[in-house]
């Protein structure tokens, strides 16, 4: 879990609920709060046409998704064997089906590198509205 702070919020102009404010939240409701800043996101978008996968986070129209590995310090189910695996598959159809696949720990969440990574990747296509 995180430290929900105004910092983070202040620089990429996001108005935090008050109710959360003070509580922890975990990596995937950071960069969801950090995602509000840009327009067409969705959360826990089922892509696949018989598989019940999803992404974290995506961006239907231009098929842009994003996946926060959490518990890649402690064996964690991304990191071990057969979610690894699970993981490569989930991944390869995305690609089949063109999908760009954009994956951040939750350190590179709380340390704002996916936000500034994700901003940064959509202004460079310029087919993307930030």
């Amino acid at each position: 879990m995180i430290k929900l702070s105004k910092e983070w919020a202040k620089k990429l102009k996001i108005k935090t609920p008050k109710i959360i404010k003070k509580k922890e939240i975990s990596a995937e409701d950071q960069l969801w709060f950090q995602l509000q800043s840009l327009s067409g996101w969705e959360r826990q978008h089922r892509f696949h046409p018989t598989r019940k996968w999803a992404f974290d986070f995506a961006h239907v129209e231009k098929k842009v998704a994003v996946e926060v590995e959490g518990g890649i310090w402690s064996n964690g189910r991304h990191t071990r064997g057969s979610g690894y695996l699970k993981d490569m598959e989930k991944y390869r159809e995305a690609e089949k089906l063109g999908w760009t696949l954009l994956r951040y720990s939750t350190c590179e969440v709380k340390k704002y590198k996916a936000i500034a990574d994700i901003t940064d990747y959509i202004k460079t296509r310029g087919d993307v509205d930030v």
